[in-house]
């Protein structure tokens, strides 16, 4: 059983570390209950007893192993994809005219992803970037349509979001931020570094001992002398050093707008969700470790360190000068502000500036996991003028978070404070059934569920149907499904008009699904035309029967 830090913060956990995982062992999971002696199982409980649980943390892990093993060349595949896509887009718009203008010797204009005309995969797929002229505000879809968009909007660059925000809504954007989930740690480039000092050759170290972290009495000692040995090599190497091995990854993202009204202001917060090529992204998915917190009930590991838990220390209500940086700015501890903590503190500023506004919190995928956790946090930390100020939680193919105490908890938190929690679910998107939730197993998702079919018809239930989506009696219906989704991308846009033509990637997708029919009914442009087709966007209160 491994042994990584402390956990005093929780009652009771389970932790999957891929790296420690061999082939035999991984096996032998299957034919022993013993957890104690499988190095990649790190849990308070050293018995497993009952086979079928031990039987989805090897199918787990297999999933996301699998899901590494292709990281790179996926990842390699899809930022291709992206510079192809906006190369022809920038490009007078397609093939012909790019290679046109090649011809002719005219200047091919290079996509730069900083920029913001440079458009993610998520967007090449679905262009759209207004919103529909016949939402308005005061129409009961207007924030749900508002909390899509942005959700949308999230998967793009700083400067796409920012003239998506200010020159197509007319709203005011208040800045996108990266934020640390204290997970991934950017690889060394050996290329980078040439030539190195005898000091550095004697003690080629570079990295900091993974065991000494922020808050450690022993870690502003290790920062000196880890800068000291590197003062000896060149400017290169020193910023390399720096900014390469020390500097810790972002990998969490979300960005802020203000939507004013005459009234009161509407302050949106949204997260990014899971990007399609983004095989450690998926992993969160997939993955099913978790903590239980006493009081909170147990939640998904992967999401909370997304949103920002303290390693040791869980969720203290306040950050140290020692751990991270609440107020936003990245620190001398080399990585970027956690999201929660930064969010937290910018909303308290905002909302002291205008006492009559108000915010919604928002996002698809990841971002939905990440926006149902953030209220819960607020509970946690007795956030009471916070709570109050929450209009509402959107979630659009949210993947499930916690258990049935966990959904206990939040069912009297968003009616204490009066919170709308809307979680949308379009057909059989595969991300709103996991992680797994049968009788024996933690994760489970709570409150009513705005279910939409193929026809964008919408159903208030408990829960969506085929709650697990790996089912053989589902088989046969979801292919079917997919194969009329196929038949609508060439139908539709004659029916409900041209702002609803669906593009080249987006049937290729379609295509895909007829094999995993869970995937394009993940993609964003389903969750939109849902918003702007249902024939009615119902009230979460209204009871009926589950499908």
């Amino acid at each position: 059983m491994a042994t990584s830090c402390d956990k005093s913060f929780c009652s009771n956990y389970l932790l999957l570390n891929l790296e420690e995982v061999g082939l035999v062992d991984l096996f032998r999971l299957l034919f022993s209950a013993s957890l104690e002696h499988r190095k990649f199982v790190d849990s308070s409980a050293s018995i497993e007893q009952i086979f079928y649980r031990r039987w989805i943390i090897f199918m787990s892990i297999v999933v996301q192993k699998l899901l590494l093993s292709v990281a790179k060349p996926l990842a390699w595949v899809g930022s291709t994809i992206e510079l192809w896509l906006n190369l022809v887009r920038i490009n007078g718009g397609s093939v012909g005219s790019l290679l046109l203008n090649f011809i002719r010797g005219k200047k091919v204009v290079k996509p730069d992803k900083a920029s913001a005309e440079f458009v993610s995969l998520i967007g090449n797929i679905d262009g759209r970037v207004d919103f529909d002229s016949n939402i308005r505000p005061g129409d009961e879809r207007y924030h749900a349509q508002l909390a899509m968009m942005s959700s949308k909007a999230s998967y793009e660059n700083e400067a796409c979001i920012k003239s998506t925000v200010t020159d197509h809504w007319k709203m005011e954007f208040l800045g996108f931020y990266d934020f640390w989930n204290g997970k991934k740690v950017v690889k060394p480039d050996k290329a980078s570094a040439e030539f190195v000092s005898l000091i550095g050759n004697i003690d080629g170290r570079v990295d900091f001992d993974s065991n000494i972290r922020p808050g450690d009495e022993r870690y502003h000692a290790q920062l000196a002398m880890m800068s000291s040995k590197a003062s000896y090599e060149n400017e290169a190497c020193i910023k390399s050093t720096v900014t390469d091995h020390w500097k810790e990854k972002a990998t969490t993202q979300a960005f802020m707008l203000c939507d004013k009204d005459l009234d009161s202001d509407t302050i949106v917060v949204a997260f990014r969700g899971t990007e399609p090529f983004d095989s450690e992204a998926w992993c969160t998915d997939f993955d099913i470790s978790w903590y239980e917190l006493p009081g909170l009930g147990t939640l998904h590991g992967g999401f909370m360190k997304a949103l920002g838990l303290q390693r040791s220390s869980g969720w203290p209500k306040e950050l140290t000068s020692g751990s991270n940086n609440a107020k936003g700015n990245s620190n001398h501890y080399f990585h970027p502000p956690t999201a929660y903590y930064f969010i937290r503190e910018k909303l308290r500023a905002l909302l002291h500036e205008d006492s009559r506004s108000r915010y919604i919190v928002t996002g698809h995928s990841l971002g939905g996991a990440l926006a149902i956790l953030f209220p819960a946090i607020l509970a946690l930390h007795e956030e009471k003028e916070l709570l109050d100020r929450l209009e509402g939680v959107y979630t659009f193919g949210q993947p499930r978070v916690g258990d049935r105490e966990f959904g206990k908890f939040m069912q009297k938190v968003v009616s204490d404070h009066h919170i709308a929690y809307h979680r949308l679910v379009y057909c059989n998107d595969v991300v709103p059934r996991l992680p797994y939730d049968d009788t024996t197993f933690l994760f489970k998702h709570f409150g009513k569920c705005r279910y939409y079919d193929r026809h964008y018809d919408e159903r208030i239930l408990q829960d969506q149907p085929n709650k697990n989506y790996f089912s053989l009696r589902s088989v046969i219906p979801m292919t079917l499904n997919a194969m009329h989704e196929l038949v609508r991308s060439f139908t539709i846009a004659s029916i409900e008009g041209p702002d609803y033509r669906e593009g080249t990637l987006m049937r290729i997708l379609r295509v895909i699904g007829l094999l995993v029919p869970g995937i394009p009914a993940h993609c964003p442009v389903d969750y939109v035309n849902s918003i702007r087709l249902s024939q009615a966007y119902g009230d979460v209160t209204v009871k009926e029967k589950d499908a």
